[in-house]
Order: structure tokens, then C-alpha cells, then sequence
């Protein structure tokens, strides 16, 4: 009986650190390597209407955090923040994942890139 209770505990503290392991290593990392195509490759320095004819309308505009545009995969939620100056320059860009796997929901920031 107490080896049994013993093999238990090493396995439900195997599947715990799996789960760990799976939320704060393996998710970001495939994460980073399926961020849409168009997002890869945000032109800096150029005028808001540039990226507008790339990306098409965004999804919705708050002017004093910029461009959001969304992108949706297997019900994760990918999400460009455009960031234009008073010349209306793209000056940065941010591109978030959010997720959420068995009640964990988590934001990451994958990347992030300014005009210096």
C-alpha cells in the first residue's frame, strides 16, 4: 500500500511540473512561432496610412494607444498595437498573445520593436 501511495505523489508531481513546464516555456515559444505573417515585418519610420494599406483597417483605434489589430488561432487571441507620433510616423510596435489553458489565462508580450 505505501508503495502505491509513493508511485501517486511521483507521478502527480511529474504531471505538475509538465504543466508548468507547458504554460511558461513551451506555449511563448510556440507563440512566437505562429504570429501571423504580415505582423512579422511592421515597417517603422513610414506614415500611418502605409501600414493601413499593409495590414488593411484595424480593428478598433484608441488615439492615445494607437492601432489594434486581432488575430484569432485555436481560440487564442493574437493582438498588434500600432503606436504612430504627432507626425503620424510609426514609431512602434507591440504584438501580444493572450491564452487560456484549463482556467489559466495568461498575456505575453512576444514582441516589441521602436523607431530609435
Amino acid at each position: 500500500m505505501k508503495k502505491w501511495i509513493k508511485y501517486f505523489i511521483v507521478f502527480i508531481v511529474f504531471m505538475a511540473g509538465l504543466y508548468i513546464l507547458s504554460l511558461y516555456y513551451a506555449v511563448p515559444k510556440l507563440a512566437e512561432a505562429t504570429i501571423p505573417l504580415l505582423w512579422k515585418k511592421i515597417p517603422l519610420g513610414q506614415k500611418r496610412d502605409m501600414i493601413y494599406e499593409y495590414l488593411g483597417d484595424p480593428s478598433y483605434t484608441v488615439s492615445s494607444k494607437g492601432a489594434f489589430w486581432h488575430s484569432y488561432s485555436n481560440k487564442n487571441l493574437y493582438k498588434l498595437q500600432v503606436i504612430c507620433n504627432k507626425d503620424t510616423v510609426i514609431s512602434e510596435y507591440r504584438i501580444y498573445y493572450y491564452y487560456k489553458i484549463f482556467g489559466y489565462q495568461r498575456e505575453l508580450l512576444l514582441r516589441r520593436d521602436t523607431l530609435q
